[in-house]
Protein backbone atom coordinates (compact mmCIF):
# COMPACT_ATOMS: atom_id res chain seq x y z
CA UNK A 1 0.00 0.00 0.00
CA UNK A 2 1.36 3.43 -0.94
CA UNK A 3 1.86 6.02 1.81
CA UNK A 4 -1.01 8.44 2.17
CA UNK A 5 -0.44 12.12 2.80
CA UNK A 6 -3.12 14.29 4.34
CA UNK A 7 -2.98 18.05 4.38
CA UNK A 8 -5.45 19.98 6.47
CA UNK A 9 -5.74 23.73 6.08
CA UNK A 10 -6.69 25.45 9.30
CA UNK A 11 -7.55 29.07 9.84
CA UNK A 12 -5.18 30.94 12.17
CA UNK A 13 -7.45 30.63 15.22
CA UNK A 14 -7.87 26.87 14.80
CA UNK A 15 -4.16 26.38 14.04
CA UNK A 16 -3.25 28.28 17.23
CA UNK A 17 -5.67 26.07 19.17
CA UNK A 18 -4.08 22.89 17.76
CA UNK A 19 -0.59 24.18 18.58
CA UNK A 20 -1.63 24.96 22.18
CA UNK A 21 -3.15 21.48 22.48
CA UNK A 22 0.03 19.77 21.29
CA UNK A 23 2.17 21.98 23.56
CA UNK A 24 -0.05 20.99 26.48
CA UNK A 25 0.42 17.31 25.61
CA UNK A 26 4.18 17.76 25.87
CA UNK A 27 3.80 19.51 29.23
CA UNK A 28 1.56 16.69 30.46
CA UNK A 29 4.03 14.06 29.32
CA UNK A 30 6.94 15.81 31.01
CA UNK A 31 5.19 16.40 34.29
CA UNK A 32 4.11 12.95 35.51
CA UNK A 33 3.84 13.76 39.20
CA UNK A 34 1.13 14.71 41.67
CA UNK A 35 -1.15 17.65 40.94
CA UNK A 36 0.52 20.07 43.36
CA UNK A 37 4.00 19.18 42.15
CA UNK A 38 2.83 19.43 38.54
CA UNK A 39 1.50 22.94 39.14
CA UNK A 40 4.79 24.06 40.64
CA UNK A 41 6.92 22.50 37.92
CA UNK A 42 4.56 23.71 35.20
CA UNK A 43 4.61 27.29 36.50
CA UNK A 44 8.38 27.20 36.78
CA UNK A 45 8.77 25.98 33.20
CA UNK A 46 6.20 28.37 31.73
CA UNK A 47 7.35 31.46 33.62
CA UNK A 48 11.12 31.00 33.49
CA UNK A 49 12.98 33.12 30.96
CA UNK A 50 15.68 30.40 31.01
CA UNK A 51 13.34 27.77 29.55
CA UNK A 52 12.88 27.94 25.80
CA UNK A 53 9.26 27.22 24.91
CA UNK A 54 8.89 25.14 21.77
CA UNK A 55 5.62 25.17 19.89
CA UNK A 56 4.57 22.59 17.39
CA UNK A 57 3.51 23.90 14.01
CA UNK A 58 2.17 22.04 11.02
CA UNK A 59 5.60 20.90 9.78
CA UNK A 60 6.61 19.50 13.18
CA UNK A 61 3.23 17.85 13.57
CA UNK A 62 3.53 16.18 10.16
CA UNK A 63 7.10 14.98 10.79
CA UNK A 64 6.09 13.70 14.24
CA UNK A 65 3.23 11.72 12.73
CA UNK A 66 5.57 10.24 10.11
CA UNK A 67 8.05 9.26 12.84
CA UNK A 68 5.28 7.79 15.01
CA UNK A 69 4.11 5.61 12.12
CA UNK A 70 7.65 4.51 11.21
CA UNK A 71 8.65 3.33 14.68
CA UNK A 72 6.52 0.21 14.51
CA UNK A 73 6.60 -1.67 17.81
CA UNK A 74 8.86 0.86 19.58
CA UNK A 75 6.99 1.85 22.76
CA UNK A 76 6.82 5.59 22.11
CA UNK A 77 3.77 7.81 22.14
CA UNK A 78 2.98 10.43 19.53
CA UNK A 79 4.01 13.03 22.14
CA UNK A 80 7.39 11.32 22.45
CA UNK A 81 7.77 11.60 18.66
CA UNK A 82 6.98 15.33 18.84
CA UNK A 83 9.83 15.66 21.35
CA UNK A 84 12.19 13.72 19.06
CA UNK A 85 11.34 15.94 16.08
CA UNK A 86 12.02 19.10 18.10
CA UNK A 87 15.31 17.58 19.26
CA UNK A 88 16.36 16.69 15.71
CA UNK A 89 15.56 20.18 14.40
CA UNK A 90 17.64 21.81 17.14
CA UNK A 91 20.54 19.35 17.25
CA UNK A 92 19.64 18.21 20.79
CA UNK A 93 21.05 14.78 21.60
CA UNK A 94 19.90 14.18 25.19
CA UNK A 95 16.46 13.99 26.78
CA UNK A 96 15.41 13.77 30.41
CA UNK A 97 13.30 10.64 30.57
CA UNK A 98 12.84 7.32 32.30
CA UNK A 99 11.16 6.01 29.14
CA UNK A 100 13.17 3.11 27.69
CA UNK A 101 11.48 3.72 24.34
CA UNK A 102 14.03 6.45 23.62
CA UNK A 103 16.89 3.91 23.78
CA UNK A 104 18.81 4.04 20.54
CA UNK A 105 17.05 7.24 19.44
CA UNK A 106 18.41 9.70 22.01
CA UNK A 107 20.64 9.68 25.06
CA UNK A 108 18.45 9.61 28.16
CA UNK A 109 19.34 11.54 31.28
CA UNK A 110 17.73 9.73 34.21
Amino acid sequence: MAPVSLTVKLDKERRDEVERFVASLILEEGVKVTSQEALGVGRLALESPRVEKLFTGAAEFHDSWEKFQSLGKKPLSFTDCVSLVHMERRGIERIMSFDSGFDGLATCIH
